[in-house]
C-alpha cells in the first residue's frame, strides 16, 4: 500500500497493533536492505575472483631468441683501386669484437693482385715481378645509425650504418708500409646469427715506387657475409 493509505490504516488501529505493524515494516525494510547489500557484495566478490582467479588461462609470452655473442667472423670479395696500378679484384676476411651495441673492433686481412702501371705499359717493362698486394688492419668501429630497413612485403630487418678508423701494414712490391684506413659500411642482419655487409675503405700509405714519395689512396668496395659466435 502507498504511504497515505498506510497512515489512514494505522490511525484506525489500536496503539499496540500500530506498534507491531510498525515493527514489522521496519524489520521488512532492514531485511530488504540486507538482501540487496548481500547480493551486491556477492556480485562484486565474484567479479574480483574472476579477475584474480589463478586457474584462469594465461596468454603465453614468447621471449625473443636473440643471440648475445660478441664475436663476428666474416668473409668478403670486392674491388680495389690501387693507386698507379689499376683496379683489381680483392678477397678478404675480418673478425669483429663487439664491446657493446655501439662500439666494436675489427681485424681485417685481404689480398689482391696489382695490375701494371701506365708507365710499365708504355715502356713494356716491369718495375717488379711480385704483383701481390696484401694488408692487415686493426680498426675501431662505431655504429652511427642503428635501426631497421624495410623491404617489399612489409618485411623489416635490423640494420646499421657504421664508420671505421684504424691502422695496419700493407705489403706491396716486396716492401712493408705503415697504413691508415678510413671506412664506412652498412650492415643488415638477416637473422640473429648472420649478417650482410656493404663496406667502403680508403687505405692510405706512403710510397715511392713510381715517383718521389707520396701518400697513396687505395679505395676498396666490398660485399660480404658474417656470422656471430
Amino acid at each position: 500500500m502507498d504511504t497515505r493509505t498506510e497512515r489512514i490504516f494505522l490511525n484506525n488501529m489500536p496503539n499496540n497493533k500500530q506498534k507491531r505493524v510498525q515493527q514489522y515494516s521496519l524489520r521488512s525494510s532492514l531485511l530488504g536492505l540486507a538482501f540487496i547489500s548481500t547480493c551486491s557484495f556477492a556480485e562484486e566478490a565474484t567479479t574480483i575472483d574472476a579477475i584474480l582467479d589463478p586457474t584462469m588461462e594465461r596468454e603465453a609470452v614468447v621471449e625473443p631468441k636473440i643471440d648475445n655473442e660478441n664475436i663476428e667472423i666474416g668473409a668478403y670479395f670486392g674491388i680495389i683501386s690501387i693507386e698507379d696500378f689499376g683496379t683489381s679484384s680483392i678477397i678478404g676476411a675480418h673478425i669483429n669484437y663487439h664491446a657493446n651495441e655501439d662500439i666494436f673492433l675489427q681485424l681485417n686481412l685481404a689480398n689482391a693482385e696489382a695490375e701494371q702501371s701506365s708507365w710499365e705499359t708504355l715502356v713494356g717493362a716491369e718495375l717488379f715481378s711480385d704483383r701481390d698486394f696484401s694488408f692487415y688492419t686493426l680498426s675501431a668501429g662505431l655504429n652511427l645509425f642503428p635501426g631497421e630497413s624495410f623491404f617489399w612485403g612489409g618485411a623489416a630487418l635490423t640494420s646499421s650504418i657504421y664508420t671505421l678508423v684504424g691502422f695496419g701494414n700493407t705489403n706491396f712490391a716486396d716492401e712493408d708500409h705503415f697504413s691508415l684506413t678510413l671506412g664506412a659500411g652498412y650492415k643488415l642482419l638477416i637473422n640473429d646469427w648472420a649478417a650482410l655487409h656493404l663496406q667502403m675503405n680508403d687505405l692510405l700509405y706512403d710510397s715511392d715506387i713510381i715517383s718521389e714519395e707520396k701518400t697513396t689512396h687505395n679505395m676498396m668496395w666490398q660485399l660480404g657475409a658474417s656470422f656471430f659466435f
